[in-house]
């Protein structure tokens, strides 16, 4: 239906690394990670057309975010056992700074995105009700605003559109 039988898309566009190490035991748990900008930035169009065909939700692939930016991430797990119960406390702030999400060849300036900061926090307990196991968790994400500037069709300068996801609980 779409007049072609192969598509390609093929080529790095961010390297996300991770660092993740005990510190007391198993008790304390640190992560830290980083997000670089590494790769491509613009897709051609046949390109694009493969993304659209890989991105089918009858295919069911997940399809990463191309050219995210850079950003960082720390956090760190506290755990332990109380009583009966174990416990845990998990905390981590992510920091992201501002990109242009990859250019589909479309002719139109690609705009600039500044996605918010993160917090991430969660408390979990797990243990025993009579003979009946029980799991407790509360995590909350709060998030700082995230600006998109847009040039508008008129050609003036650029708008900034200002949003916040969240909190969630």
């Amino acid at each position: 239906a779409l007049g072609r039988d192969r598509y390609s898309l093929s080529g790095v566009t961010d390297v996300r690394t991770r660092l993740t190490g005990r510190i007391v035991g198993d008790n304390v748990i640190v992560t830290v990670g980083a997000n670089l900008p590494t790769g491509a930035t613009s897709l051609d169009p046949e390109e694009f057309a493969a993304l659209r065909v890989l991105a089918a939700p009858a295919l069911a692939m997940q399809t990463p975010a191309l050219g995210t930016g850079l950003g960082a991430t720390a956090g760190v797990v506290l755990a332990r056992q109380i009583a009966s119960w174990a416990w845990a406390f998990g905390a981590s702030y992510e920091m992201r700074r501002t990109y242009s999400p990859v250019s589909f060849a479309t002719g139109i300036a690609a705009p600039d995105v500044d996605p918010g900061d993160a917090l991430h926090l969660s408390l979990g307990t797990d243990g025993f009700v009579g003979q009946s196991g029980m799991t407790l968790s509360f995590s909350a994400d709060l998030f700082g605003d995230d600006e998109l500037d847009v040039a508008p069709a008129s050609g003036a300068g650029p708008a900034t559109v200002t949003t916040r996801l969240g909190p969630i609980y």
